[in-house]
């Protein structure tokens, strides 16, 4: 299949899958372009990939992680051939057509869906508390549209910062009792402003390291011994949070009744893989029930499709997205769950910075240009 995207040209010949467990692909290059530094990038050659050169693993599929973000950047893809060389993995598992299925792949997990008798609110950083000319750097960065949780007793808030309006929110609006708050990264100026906080001086992790002040959620929750507790997560931990959430027991994942997270590095290709099986497992306990794309650092001056999606093998991805997840445990009726049909940002959303909100009028969340008009 011939795939001409920008500055580079690949004409794969044949790909095909051999059955013995011997050999996995066979690749015929045709001809291969030049990057955008006018470097001729290296072919692959027709070779058969022995197996135990790559072995599979559970948490990244077949090879190592691998960091192609330097070789492969913005929506340019100069690198695609690159990419195909050093990550074998992409190769074994999905094909180099295949390759193009990634990105839809990922965002096919972050439909939004409405569960009726389940409401949304949004919840922290609301326009009335922030207003414009105000001295704080944010305008509605902390608050997020979620599923009521009124009736959760203990929220797990990683990545504090100093804008704490959503955890005292779901204490004086919501009912929950506590709110265990967790970041390390601010060398004692944080102190906490209610007495229902209660602030650690660690980070989220996939695993522990006393040396960065890092543990996992399944040992904070079995620390606290909270695990039958109804919990609500939120999580802003700039990337780390791919890293843990894979690492949590899916029976620690099933105890919290509400997901609040901010995904970073969406539009990372040679992430796209393992991102797109973290939100899979996500999706087996949750439902995804709101999304919201963070504006921070947008000029106003510049198109915002541009600053805030990347184009992925033709596919546009936002690059941080806010995702809320319900329980499917308390959800009243599976058979009522309905794909969303309405346009985001909603009327509950506000921008994070003073910028325009940004519209998310891509697959899959745009809507049919019938229900536009």
């Amino acid at each position: 299949r011939r795939f001409d995207r920008r500055c580079v040209r690949v004409a794969v010949w044949s790909c095909t899958m051999e059955s013995d467990g011997e050999a996995w692909w066979e690749l015929d290059m045709d001809e291969v372009g030049l990057g955008t530094d006018g470097v001729p990038l290296q072919s692959l050659e027709a070779a058969v990939v022995p197996p135990p050169r790559w072995p599979f693993n559970q948490a990244s599929g077949y090879g190592a992680p691998l960091d192609c973000a330097a070789r492969c950047r913005g929506g340019d893809h100069a690198s695609v051939c690159a990419l195909l060389a050093h990550s074998p993995r992409l190769l074994v598992a999905l094909g180099p057509c295949g390759l193009l299925s990634l990105a839809s792949r990922l965002l096919r997990q972050l439909v939004v869906y409405d569960v009726p008798g389940m409401p949304l609110v949004r919840v922290g950083a609301a326009p009335r508390r922030v207003e414009r000319g105000s001295a704080t750097r944010y305008f509605g960065d902390g608050g997020y549209v979620m599923v009521s949780p009124r009736g959760c007793e203990v929220c797990y808030s990683y990545g504090v910062s100093q804008e704490v309006s959503f955890d005292a929110e779901l204490v004086t609006q919501h009912g929950l009792r506590l709110v265990r708050q967790f970041d390390m990264t601010l060398g004692g100026a944080y102190t906490p402003p209610l007495p229902q906080f209660t602030f650690y001086d660690e980070g989220l992790g996939a695993s522990r390291d006393a040396a960065a002040r890092l543990d996992t959620l399944e040992s904070h929750v079995r620390r606290f011994g909270e695990l039958d507790v109804r919990k609500v997560l939120q999580c802003d931990v700039e990337g780390a949070e791919w890293e843990a959430l894979w690492a949590c027991p899916g029976a620690v994942l099933d105890s919290f009744d509400h997901l609040v997270i901010e995904f970073h590095g969406l539009d990372e290709l040679a992430s796209m893989g393992f991102h797109a099986a973290l939100l899979e497992k996500l999706n087996v306990h949750f439902v995804v029930v709101h999304v919201h794309v963070n504006n921070h650092g947008l000029d106003v001056d510049a198109d915002a499709a541009a600053q805030k999606f990347t184009e992925v093998l033709g596919t546009l991805v936002p690059r941080t997205l806010e995702v809320s997840y319900l329980s499917r445990r308390l959800v009243p009726d599976a058979a009522r769950v309905a794909r969303a049909a309405k346009a985001f940002p909603t009327p509950l959303d506000y921008p994070n910075v003073h910028a325009p909100d940004v519209m998310l009028n891509v697959w899959p969340w745009a809507l049919p240009a019938a229900a536009q008009t």
